[in-house]
């Protein structure tokens, strides 16, 4: 019978360590823990469930601390987790029976499966799911959605396989080497380190960049790291300029995904740039995933270049894919691009169909500002401003912001409705105590404003 190890490195992951341990306890037969340095217990969480801990120094090197572990193992098989993650139900009855495999098989790929706070997320050219029906923590911690992302998590033990890479180490790239294929398969590994509190994720993040800055003076030419290092100054640190440098450098360098080119295209349409994004997102492919990234955003970029008719088309072509593949996005996926296009429509006249599609994607996604704010914007241009008040209203049901206190305040004003405007003030003073401009809107109209105090 095949044996079966955990192999993990650890670093104040006490937290999460604990679950992670109790997902994989029931099908190894083996723990090995490296330690590079806690001071919250994790060691203590590690002897309690019988893993092995080896202390080491952290060296900014992923793969020098993952492969000191993997010289602790013993087993005919080795699963590799990080502290952050759990094995999940079908893993663990699956797996046994995969490493009766032949001989040519010396990995699988797991789905290590990203849990997300953001409703619509993208990465490495694929669109996040649907959270509903998966793992309840994940729902517990505030996800929305999803990303299924495959990597090599299970490997035989072999002098051969080992992992590769300072940071986002993989061992892959050894199994041609050592002559062994990899195999893909559909067992999930459940991910919650995107769901961190704010502050210790952005604690994270430091490191990392500092990291792959360490990698890329060692690697410049890998454009993989180019793209890893764009991310995360774009992401995490608000830096556009700076990761659109690094996404261009990515794509000189001839990265085969379609990150770099969503990316690059992204940050130019914030830039006011729009032909280059549409000429960055013709990089994408016309199928899958990447075909719907690449019609909506340049559906955006047309429609702020004025080009109306050919935003509409880019729209209703992405609409009609979520509607035909209801596993082409997360829920509410196809409201957005609805209420995008319900908002072209009714710039290019055609305001019946286009404000029927406005509120039908308010009433599937109420809790979507964006939504609100074109069915407001849309009722304005239709010189609708006693509907286009309501509708400001409506919205503090959903999301309560200042801007749709003072638009639906404006909007009662510009109908003649004075009473109105104060009612819905006075819901704002409430809600917005310190706010100014709502203050200096009470204060135009002699309404009566809440005290600062």
């Amino acid at each position: 019978m095949q044996t079966l190890g955990l192999s993990m490195i650890v670093r104040n992951g006490a937290e999460d360590l604990r679950q992670c341990l109790a997902s994989v306890r029931p099908v190894v037969q083996q723990m090995v823990i490296v330690d590079t340095g806690s001071t919250d217990g994790s060691p203590e969480v590690a002897r309690e469930f019988g893993a092995e801990l080896v202390c080491v120094p952290w060296t900014n090197h992923y793969a020098e601390a993952r492969n000191r572990a993997l010289k602790h193992m013993r087993t005919d098989w080795v699963l590799v987790l990080d502290a952050d993650e759990e094995l999940s139900e079908e893993a663990r009855s699956g797996i046994p029976s995969l490493l009766d495999c032949g001989g040519q098989v010396g990995g699988f790929a797991l789905q290590q499966r990203n849990y997300l706070r953001q409703r619509y997320v993208h990465s490495l050219g694929v669109l996040s799911r649907e959270i509903a029906g998966s793992h309840p923590r994940a729902t517990g911690m505030g996800a929305k959605s999803f990303i299924d992302n495959p990597i090599c998590r299970l490997f035989r033990r072999h002098p051969e396989i080992f992992f590769e890479g300072r940071i986002h180490e993989i061992v892959e790239n050894r199994f041609p080497q050592a002559g062994f294929t990899l195999t893909l398969t559909g067992f999930v590994i459940h991910h919650f380190g995107h769901l961190a509190e704010k502050e210790r994720h952005l604690e994270k993040q430091v490191r990392y960049r500092e990291i792959l800055r360490l990698a890329l003076e060692e690697a410049p030419g890998d454009s993989r790291l180019w793209v890893q290092l764009a991310i995360t100054e774009e992401v995490h640190f608000r830096n556009s300029d700076e990761a659109l440098r690094c996404y261009q450098k990515a794509a000189s360098l001839g990265y085969p995904r379609a990150d770099a080119w969503v990316g690059m295209a992204q940050i130019l349409q914030r830039k006011g740039e729009k032909e280059a994004s549409l000429a960055a997102l013709a990089h994408l492919a016309d199928q899958g995933d990447e075909g719907v990234l690449k019609r909506e955003l340049s559906g955006d970029a047309l429609h702020d270049l004025g080009r109306l008719e050919e935003a509409r088309q880019m729209y209703a072509s992405v609409l009609k894919r979520t509607r035909e593949d209801r596993t082409a996005c997360a829920t509410g996926r196809d409201a957005q691009i609805e209420s995008k296009l319900g908002y072209v429509e009714v710039r290019l006249g055609m305001h019946r169909q286009g404000l029927r599609r406005l509120r039908r994607a308010v009433a599937a996604c109420p809790g979507l500002a964006d939504q609100h704010d074109r069915l407001i914007k849309a009722l304005v241009l239709m010189a609708r401003e006693a509907e286009a008040a309501e509708a400001a209203e409506a919205a503090l049901r959903d999301c309560m912001q200042e801007r749709f206190v003072s638009r639906a305040a404006a909007l009662y004003l510009r109908a003649g409705q004075t009473r109105e405007a104060e009612r819905v003030l006075g819901l704002g003073h409430n809600a917005f105590p310190h706010s100014g401009q709502l203050q200096a809107l009470s204060a135009s109209m002699g309404a009566p404003a809440a005290s600062k105090e």
